[in-house]
């Protein structure tokens, strides 16, 4: 009776452990991302380009808003601010200040998606481009994007991965040329207010 008793607990065990497994999908790790709808962190960018033997190293900081975009502030090797929203494209260097409106250029308008589904798992704005493929559990999880063949966007984009835990951690994308570009995000917090000097942008 004692050893039927154990056996029925140890399938119970087991059937919660499946069920709470296969209950993790992208609604409840979009639910986990965007507690709050502003964050900020630090971000290093290594990127692959052909004819060059080490990839090219950024460094900087992001700010994120789920509702308008996100402005990347780079700090080495140079100094830059790289918004992408909902209107497009601004970038600031020491050379002066240049803007590309999605209207004129809708791709633009693409990218802003991507980036802000990417860092918060909202998913659905980016299905009719990408198979999106979602595996671990809420410790540790990977979302894979797959250009469909008959997206636009296949000539930009091959894969793109997203690894994180509580947060995004990494991000890896490939391009047509088979270039990869990595994404290395850390000390992510969560901001209550937009920070003054980007209230311009």
């Amino acid at each position: 009776m004692q050893k039927r008793f154990c056996l029925l607990l140890t399938l119970g065990a087991l059937i919660m452990s499946a069920t709470g497994a296969s209950a993790f999908g992208l609604d409840e790790l979009s639910a986990a991302l965007t507690q709050s709808p502003m964050s900020t962190g630090r971000f290093v960018q290594e990127k692959e380009l052909s004819g060059f033997p080490k990839p090219m190293r950024t460094e900087g900081i992001y700010y994120l808003d789920v509702h308008k975009g996100i402005v990347w502030e780079t700090r080495k090797p140079f100094m830059s601010t790289m918004v992408f929203s909902k209107q497009g494209l601004n970038i600031r260097t020491a050379q002066g200040e240049k803007s590309l409106s999605a209207k004129e250029i809708p791709y633009l308008k693409t990218i802003n998606e991507i980036i802000v589904s990417v860092l918060s798992a909202r998913m659905d704005a980016l299905k009719s481009d990408f198979e999106i493929r979602l595996a671990g559990d809420r410790r540790q999880w990977t979302i894979t994007l797959v250009t469909r063949p008959e997206s636009a966007l296949k000539a930009a984009f091959n894969t793109m991965r997203i690894e994180g835990d509580r947060v995004a951690r990494t991000i890896t994308m490939q391009n047509a040329k088979n270039e990869k570009t990595v994404l290395y995000l850390s000390e992510q917090k969560a901001m209550a207010k937009w920070p003054k000097h980007l209230d311009s942008l």
